[in-house]
């Protein structure tokens, strides 16, 4: 018997037969890697200008989603450095949304940034009775309080509850404390 003698339907029916497979295969890689929320972030010192006036000192944490799908974020976060906490990472909410409201959904290839000052963040990294929670730990002690050059990073949390990081910067608690802003 050879590929002459073979029935036309059932060639055709083995046709079928792989292309469905292939549809199958291709549709699950897609579902399972290609339309997953992604959230490209980044933080990055910045300074605002108010039309001739130059304002303080800050950090901008800016989101971009860089997926085909429509993501829902919930919040900004500067992600602390563990200091005598037994969780996996602090993270201190921001005060200063600068006009971002959450729940905010983010469409593809859509933005958004949160800026905040760098001398407010060091006083609420500094003072016990600050205005930054804390939201790993219940009562903020005087181990928890930060000094000198810490490594931080911006953040955003999603609805689905993942928190999407940027790089590490430097930060140094001690010089925003001296600035003027």
């Amino acid at each position: 018997m050879t590929i002459f003698d073979i029935p036309a339907n059932l060639i055709s029916e083995i046709i079928t037969l792989l292309i469905a497979a292939y549809g199958a295969v291709l549709s699950t890689y897609l579902l399972f890697f290609r339309i997953k929320p992604k959230l490209k972030v980044t933080l990055s010192p910045s300074i605002p200008f108010y039309g001739p006036r130059v304002g303080p000192l800050s950090f901008t944490i800016k989101a971009v989603n860089v997926r085909s799908s429509p993501i829902t974020i919930t919040g900004a976060y500067v992600l602390l450095p563990k200091k005598h906490v037994r969780s996996e990472q602090i993270k201190a909410t921001v005060d200063n949304y600068g006009g971002v409201s959450f729940p905010n959904v983010l469409e593809p290839g859509r933005s958004c940034e949160v800026t905040f000052g760098q001398k407010s963040l060091a006083q609420g990294l500094t003072d016990k009775n600050s205005r930054i929670h804390f939201s790993l730990q219940e009562n903020p002690t005087e181990e928890a309080l930060y000094t000198g050059k810490i490594k931080i990073r911006g953040g955003f949390q999603s609805a689905a509850d993942k928190i999407y990081r940027s790089k590490k910067i430097t930060f140094d608690i001690d010089m925003a404390l001296r600035s003027d802003g």
